[in-house]
C-alpha cells in the first residue's frame, strides 16, 4: 500500500497516511484536530543520482505528471519529468 500526504484546512497539519489506491482520497481525520477538512497534498522526495566520473547531483521528483500529457508520473521519456 502506498503512503499518501494529507494536510488539514482546520489546523495546517501536514501528516501521512498509509492506504490502498482506491483510498486515496476517501475522508480522512486529522490526526491533531480530529478535522475532516483534509486535503491530500503533493508528496516530493529526493534521491542523489551518481554520475559518471564520480560527482553525484540531487534530483527531486513528484508523483504529479503536471506539465505531460501524456505521463502516469515519475519518470516520462516523452517529456523528462
Amino acid at each position: 500500500m502506498p503512503v499518501y500526504e494529507y494536510q488539514c484546512k482546520a489546523c495546517s497539519q501536514r501528516f501521512e497516511a498509509l492506504r490502498a489506491m482506491n483510498q486515496m482520497d476517501a475522508p480522512i481525520a486529522c490526526p491533531r484536530c480530529g478535522s475532516e477538512a483534509v486535503q491530500r497534498a503533493l508528496s516530493v522526495f529526493a534521491a542523489i543520482s551518481r554520475e559518471a566520473g564520480g560527482g553525484s547531483r540531487m534530483v527531486a521528483s513528484s508523483t504529479s505528471s503536471a506539465g505531460c500529457s501524456g505521463c502516469a508520473g515519475g519518470h516520462c521519456s516523452s517529456c523528462g519529468h
